[in-house]
């Protein structure tokens, strides 16, 4: 099965530290899952990411995600940031 483009919706708090990932192919319906009354969900693009349901090392790639990047939400756009580089901005703050 050849890969295709990856939709990624984080659930997080409002920090940004990640709970969950949902992964599915962009042509996939919206999707949901319960979330707690401290939590989000957002999606995120990650347009180097494919779905390959053959390939065991998409979820070894979402671990990775949860364990080293947060959601960034005050942009325009969310997106991941690495969990060191939100340290220092967050030091850096006023």
């Amino acid at each position: 099965m050849t890969g295709r483009a990856l939709r990624l919706f984080a659930v997080h708090d409002a920090e940004g530290r990640i709970r969950t990932l949902l992964a599915s192919p962009q042509d996939a319906p919206l999707g949901r899952v319960g979330i707690g009354a401290d939590e989000m969900q957002t999606e995120l693009e990650v347009p180097e990411m494919t779905l390959d349901l053959g390939d065991p090392r998409i979820q070894d790639r979402l671990a990775e995600l949860i364990e080293n990047y947060q959601v960034e939400c005050g942009t325009a756009k969310a997106r991941f940031v690495r969990k060191a580089e939100a340290k220092t901005r967050q030091v850096g703050s006023p």
